[in-house]
């Protein structure tokens, strides 16, 4: 009889263990997170996106990577992290979106977005691979600069299939400016197309040799357009060449068929960058 019983109670301790062992660890949801879209101004890339992760939860939260998803705009994959964020606290968590998808609009609207994580809840950072969960938050965009830059990059894609913008033929004028040339070659297309503006950077000012009106025109069956312009120096001081971020950013502002007033910028060959420098050292030295 007592072994009878010894062996009852053993095969009760083997079914047990052996219930245990059948069932994996459970890790607890992460929940308490919400997504918000904003677009920083101090960043190196104008593209970049700032996803602002708030974490309402009762612990810290470990971001191991995002991805930011939107019909807007083409799939890059997930960006590595390694960040936590403490209860009651946000952070963002940086992106550059890809290519925009535009469908041949210069404007078209800004689908919705949602962030893709990789999280999991602790006070430190999991070493095992079973804690890691991946969550799916809807992005709140509530900064319409996105948008604008969205609109910006579709405008860039139609001018850029449409024309090319180039300023050259750089030459010394007596009064110590330089003068050159502002010259749109079409690349593919006739439609008609008007150049409105030229606009210079916040090292140099760029002024086209014309007064009133539009700068030119580039009608169906004309491939080239050559403007005129004068360079200046638009400010001078100690840093203000070396501390300029875009000092060649210049833009037009130009119609292409229907699509109405499109930015776009103008190329500058290192010869003309190199032209320019020293345009600003003898107007500003």
């Amino acid at each position: 009889m007592p072994d009878r019983r010894l062996a009852a109670r053993l095969a009760v301790v083997a079914v047990l263990l052996t219930g245990c062992a059948s069932t994996p660890p459970t890790t607890a949801p992460v929940t308490g997170l919400t997504a918000e879209a904003n677009v920083p101004r101090l960043v190196d890339d104008p593209r970049t996106v700032a996803v602002w992760v708030s974490n309402d939860g009762p612990a810290p939260v470990w971001v191991r990577e995002i991805e930011l998803v939107s019909e807007s705009f083409a799939p890059t994959g997930p960006v590595a992290k390694g960040v936590a964020i403490q209860p009651g606290t946000a952070k963002a968590l940086t992106v550059v979106p890809g290519e925009a998808r535009c469908g041949g609009r210069p404007a078209p609207p800004l689908a919705p977005a949602t962030a893709r994580l990789v999280v999991a809840a602790g006070e430190t950072e999991p070493a095992d691979a079973d804690h890691w969960q991946a969550v799916e938050l809807p992005v709140a965009q509530a900064d319409r600069r996105w948008t604008s830059r969205l609109h910006a990059d579709c405008a860039a894609q139609l001018v850029t299939a449409a024309i090319e913008v180039r300023l050259a033929d750089w030459s010394d004028r007596p009064d110590g400016r330089l003068a050159g040339a502002l010259i749109v070659q079409r690349r593919t297309g006739d439609q008609p197309i008007v150049v409105h503006e030229l606009l210079g950077s916040v090292v140099y000012a760029l002024t086209a040799d014309r007064t009133g009106g539009d700068l030119g025109e580039l009608p169906p069956g004309e491939g080239r357009l050559v403007v005129p312009v004068t360079a200046d120096a638009a400010q001078c001081g100690g840093h203000v060449l070396a501390d300029a971020k875009y000092p060649y950013g210049f833009r037009i502002v130009v119609s292409i068929g229907a699509a109405a007033r499109l930015p776009a910028a103008v190329a500058t060959d290192p010869a003309g960058q190199d032209r320019l420098r020293q345009l600003w050292r003898v107007r500003c030295g």
